[in-house]
């Protein structure tokens, strides 16, 4: 599994600095993704471990299964380095 981490970047061969759009991007879904739980009613079950970011389309998917398959030009953004702050409450 590609699994970004705080010593560790993607290839950034392609020009530009991938990295933080990455952790930006996945930010953002993270983000969306609590927000409309909270919206919903559905509040915080299902804690997510990251956020898978396509680095060529910058789709992202919040992944709530260590077991879910990622494509190969998706990362994996872990929580830690999405939400330093775990707003998600603990467990």
């Amino acid at each position: 599994m590609r699994e970004l981490t705080s010593a560790a970047a993607p290839d950034t061969s392609g020009g530009g600095n991938l990295y933080p759009d990455l952790i930006r991007i996945a930010r953002n879904t993270y983000y969306t993704y609590l927000d409309d739980r909270e919206r919903t009613g559905q509040g915080r079950r299902d804690r997510p471990i990251g956020v898978a970011v396509d680095r060529v389309s910058h789709r992202a998917t919040v992944i709530t299964d260590i077991a879910q398959p990622l494509l190969p030009q998706e990362y994996l953004v872990p929580l830690h380095l999405i939400d330093p702050n775990d707003l998600w409450g603990g467990a």
